[in-house]
């Protein structure tokens, strides 16, 4: 026996208020080809697929590639992609009525050789729905207006299973059903003529059929779901019967019990096994697909609005739609554990434990509304429409000016009012010459942030408390104290959250990991747990023992608005006032959780500007030194956070970059390890890194066999010279030679060291130009000085370290070879120096070349 339920999805009621997803929404704009978008889907190397009617889009997290038919499609309006078992992801171009794919590992896309068979088989009519590739390449087909189930084989071959008269088309008037079959392609299904008998191994479900149809398996053999014209069914145990105002056009497993519709003009919905709406987004928007993506993000593609995503799906926005406005301007929560909300155009509202909304009030006039609770005396109290009242007893406090009621502190609460504070339960008022922004009471003191820093109100006196720390000279708008009534908490404008007790005052900033040293409200959620509203995220700060702990959220990483006006926390959930409005996540989110990528990568690598193999370590050659290195990883919620650090050896330093291409221009000869981590911020990299080897190989003439070759080549030349030339011909060239060769080795520079007039000097032996003899003295004459030296000039021969370089060319004269600048018959010269050459020392000229 069946059982038939039939669930009406309807709108709450109106005091249950939208509690919407933060979206992020990809149009033509960002890169995406259409904004008519059918199908989304994730592939194995993290990349998401939109099909669309002028193609697919693929984005990674950072730009959109765009594939039409000039790059392999069959056609630009893709309705569906079908992913396969072999890795294959299969995709219809229904104007042209085909097939092709690509890989999931992507190479490129191949077209379906069977396309004109294909064709031919649709027909007219043939709309493709399911597609299921068995292991043997059979193609197996649902098809909108064929009876049962078209099979095209490897070979071409066509055949119709199921049919019942083996006739490819059925009149669309006859009654049909979805038939969902039971094997491992898990939402393989076909049309059938109604009433036709199936076996066990099918899911069969009786369903008003139109242009959008669609079955899929939840469990097997248990549970399965069946979208039809307006109607979704459940089939389980019993069928359960969804009927909608709106039309269904997606369908979308998403656990064993659970699955997503999308509706034109509907919005979408997550929907368990009981027909249970669990979720909503998008009301007003036609929702093709949804797809959950590895970090938990949603999806969601429309037919004419382009996608959206969620970074943070528990996330969600308060939006009370009887206010024009969102703006906050500060919350709080009485002892109920209901939230109290001001906002920036005078409204008040309540939100109940059940989340239904409460309006407290809508004033006349348009000025920013204030509320704060006293837990202690049970009162709430607000300040709209000009007056402060106790709404709790409807009593009307005062009219005055107010810009601020502090937070309630053991029964003390305090009203701000320009250049006056008073507290509400004697209302005696104190002037000061600063601007109260806030006032808190401590040691039976009230304390006062002010823009000019932080007072004490003692002795009848405002006296300033920056004489006992310069941090407390910072603009303050908010002050909070522990529970211990020892530490003031305080919100500054530029020194961030400062901590102060009667001995001491610290300060947590941006170094420590703050969103923003600029601070507009401080909540104690207890004496560890700070949170921190900035103008540029929310910030949880813990202090465990001696040690700083703070995470953060903010636009970059789903938050709603970076602008924290206030916060509250209501058992584990975190409510946080923005210039936007209200938006509210589970506590835990803010958990500072260690950075695991899923798809960190050696995308590829480029030598000289051409692409090499990225999986193979590479011997390259001297001049192939300039490497391009291109890594990445695909984050969706940390896409704007994330940057790397690299190094291209284990003893260099490690060198950050958000740059995904890596560059080395000109490398040295050498072996090289280059590794590279994804990091999201300064204390948080992951622990998994990319390593790659290379070697750039020396040049040949800076090899070790090359020297030695050329060592022995020189040798045997000299040998060679030796034997043919020099010792037959000319003994003083053989001289020279020998002289210029040692010269060559021995670089080292040369000193000839004596002694003069008592004093030790050591000469460059290259500085000297000549030697004269006089006597047992001889003249040292260098490049700018003579220095007259008692030695004869046989000893100088023997003492100077480079003899080879020295010429005798007179019995008084010793000449350097190569400050010669040029010879006569019988005189030599040395610049403008005229040395005699002697008959006996002749022959020495013959020694002297140039």
């Amino acid at each position: 026996m069946k059982y038939f339920l039939t669930f009406l999805i309807a709108s709450f009621f109106v005091s249950a208020e939208a509690q919407e997803l933060i979206y992020q929404n990809f149009g033509v704009d960002e890169g995406l080809s259409s904004s008519e978008v059918y199908d989304v889907y994730q592939d194995k190397e993290g990349h998401i697929w939109f099909a669309t009617d002028k193609g697919l889009s693929r984005y990674n997290g950072y730009e959109f590639d765009v594939f039409d038919t000039n790059d392999g499609l069959t056609g630009n309006v893709i309705l569906r992609f079908y992913p396969q078992k072999n890795g294959q992801v299969w995709c219809y171009d229904h104007h042209n009525k085909s097939l092709f794919f690509f890989d999931e590992i992507f190479k490129g896309f191949k077209v379906y050789k069977h396309n004109k068979i294909l064709r031919e088989s649709l027909g007219n009519n043939g709309t493709l729905k399911s597609l299921y590739l068995d292991e043997f390449g059979n193609l197996s087909l649902g098809v909108l207006n064929i009876d049962g189930e078209l099979v095209i084989n490897k070979n071409g071959d066509v055949k119709y299973n199921l049919s019942t008269n083996q006739t490819k088309s059925n009149n669309k008037r006859d009654k049909k059903q979805i038939v969902l079959r039971n094997d491992e392609s898990n939402s393989f299904f076909v049309t059938s003529i109604k009433n036709k008998s199936f076996d066990k191994n099918y899911s069969i479900c009786p369903i008003q059929i139109h242009d959008h149809i669609g079955a899929i398996w939840l469990d097997k053999n248990r549970s399965s779901v069946f979208m039809g014209t307006n109607q979704i069914k459940i089939k389980n145990k019993k069928t359960i019967i969804i009927d909608s105002r709106y039309k269904p056009i997606g369908l979308k497993r998403v656990s064993n019990n659970r699955f997503f519709v999308g509706y034109l003009f509907g919005g979408g919905k997550l929907i368990d096994d009981n027909g249970n709406v669990i979720d909503e987004f998008l009301k007003d928007k036609s929702v093709t697909n949804f797809l959950i993506d590895h970090e938990g993000g949603y999806w969601f593609s429309t037919l004419s609005n382009g996608v959206y995503y969620s970074k943070k799906p528990s996330m969600r926005v308060l939006d009370i739609n009887k206010f024009k406005t969102n703006e906050i301007s500060s919350l709080s929560k009485n002892n109920n554990n209901e939230l109290l909300i001001a906002y920036k155009n005078g409204n008040l509202a309540k939100l109940t434990k059940k989340r239904l909304s409460q309006v407290l009030d809508i004033p006349k006039t348009k000025s920013p509304a204030f509320i704060e609770h006293d837990s202690i005396l049970g009162f709430t109290y607000v300040y709209n429409d000009k007056e402060l009242k106790n709404k709790t007893t409807n009593e009307v406090l005062s009219k005055d000016y107010i810009i601020k009621i502090s937070e309630p502190v053991d029964g003390h609460v305090f009203v701000s009012g320009g250049n006056s504070f008073r507290e509400i339960k004697n209302n005696n008022e104190i002037y000061s010459p600063y601007r109260i922004q806030d006032v808190c009471i401590w040691k039976e003191n009230p304390i006062i942030a002010s823009p000019l820093g932080i007072f004490i109100f003692k002795d009848s006196t405002i006296q300033p408390l920056s004489i006992k720390s310069n941090l407390l000279k910072y603009r303050s708008d908010d002050i909070d104290i522990n529970s211990q009534r020892d530490k003031l908490f305080i919100a500054t404008q530029g020194a961030g959250l400062v901590v102060y007790n009667e001995n001491s005052a610290y300060n947590i900033t941006q170094s420590q990991g703050l969103t923003s040293n600029n601070i507009k409200e401080v909540y104690l959620e207890n004496d560890t747990s700070i949170w921190v509203c900035t103008n540029k995220g929310l910030n949880k700060v813990s202090l465990i023992g001696d040690s700083i702990i703070v995470s953060k959220i903010n636009k970059k990483q789903g938050f709603l608005n970076n602008e924290v006006i206030d916060v509250e926390i209501i058992n584990d959930t975190v409510w946080a006032g923005t210039k936007h409005g209200v938006c509210y996540f589970p506590k835990n989110l803010m958990n500072n959780v260690p950075y695991s990528p899923s798809f960190f990568k050696l995308k590829e690598i480029k030598v000289n500007n051409k692409l090499k193999e990225a999986n193979l370590n590479l011997d390259l050659k001297y001049n192939e030194n300039k490497i391009d290195i291109f890594i990445e990883d695909i984050s969706y919620v940390h896409n704007e956070d994330v940057f790397y650090q690299y190094r291209l050896n284990r003893s260099d330093l490690w060198t950050s970059t958000r740059n995904r291409k890596i560059s080395f221009a000109a490398l040295p000869p050498g072996n090289y390890s280059f590794e590279a981590k994804v990091c999201i911020d300064d204390n948080n990299c992951a622990i998994k890194r990319i390593t790659y080897q290379f070697n750039i190989l020396y040049p040949f003439w800076r090899t070790w066999w090359f020297y030695t070759l050329c060592f022995l080549l020189l040798i045997g030349l000299i040998y060679s010279f030796f034997r043919i030339r020099i010792l037959t011909y000319n003994k003083d060239i053989f001289q020279e030679l020998i002289r210029l060769l040692i010269k060559r080795l021995k670089r080292k520079e040369q000193h000839f060291s004596f002694r003069e007039n008592g004093k030790d000097v050591k000469i460059k032996a290259t500085n000297i130009l000549f030697v004269k003899s006089s006597g047992n003295y001889i003249d040292i004459k260098t490049v700018d000085k003579m220095y007259t030296v008692r030695m004869n000039i046989g000893k100088f021969l023997d003492r100077i370290p480079d003899k080879l370089e020295y010429i005798r060319v007179h019995r008084s004269y010793i000449v350097r070879l190569d400050k010669i600048t040029s010879k006569s018959k019988n005189e030599i010269f040395i610049n403008t120096i005229k040395i005699p050459v002697s008959q006996s020392y002749l022959q020495n000229l013959e020694k002297v070349f140039f």
